[in-house]
């Protein structure tokens, strides 16, 4: 292992992230997502727009590639920091890639495959929360925004390490953060169910 495996697992994390399968499928398709539905591209849009199977095919694309992007470079360094910023940097990734002009998604599909790779009890542990909420609201974003506030309230609460703490405030923050136009909605409630 090199001195520079660290920098190279950060790096290849993010160009993993900077990925985004709604934007390539739809493309495919001849449609410009950015134009159709809520403008975002992740998973939820595209089922809105285009349809079940593409909303999957966008949901495992974004989702595994959060977890191989942590198994790789988990396979690169064993040093925790390092692991981490390599886990935040998919989530950047994705969020801003570098493919598609920084400009990217919310990140919930992506968030949840890197802490199935990085934290898989506490990824198991959201995932549910998301589902419950969405079963009972038909809101996608309102299950996300529960995740953003149990991923810190869960790390702290199992006895995570510090570096894995810090993780999860600044991933539940920065999801509150990407998610602050469906919060808008939401209390005027006009967000959309699906």
């Amino acid at each position: 292992m090199t001195a520079l495996a660290p920098l190279l697992a950060v790096l290849s994390s993010y160009l993993i992230g900077s990925i985004c399968f709604g934007l390539l499928i739809s493309r495919r398709l001849g449609i410009n997502l950015r134009e159709h539905g809520s403008g975002n591209i992740g998973c939820t849009n595209v089922f809105r727009v285009i349809g079940k199977r593409e909303g999957f095919m966008t949901l495992a694309g974004d989702l595994l590639k959060g977890t191989a992007a942590v198994w790789i470079a988990r396979a690169m360094t064993d040093q925790e920091r390092w692991l981490a910023l390599a886990a935040f940097s998919t989530i950047l990734g994705h969020n801003f890639p570098v493919f598609f002009r920084f400009k990217g998604g919310k990140g919930v599909a992506t968030t949840f495959g890197v802490l199935l790779g990085y934290m898989p009890g506490i990824g198991f542990i959201l995932l549910l929360i998301w589902a419950v909420c969405f079963a009972l609201t038909r809101i996608s974003s309102v299950g996300a925004l529960a995740v953003s506030v149990m991923l810190p309230v869960l790390a702290l609460g199992m006895g995570r390490n510090p570096t894995q703490t810090w993780f999860a405030f600044v991933v539940g923050l920065m999801m509150l953060i990407r998610h602050k136009d469906n919060i808008k909605r939401l209390i005027r409630g006009e967000e959309k169910k699906r």
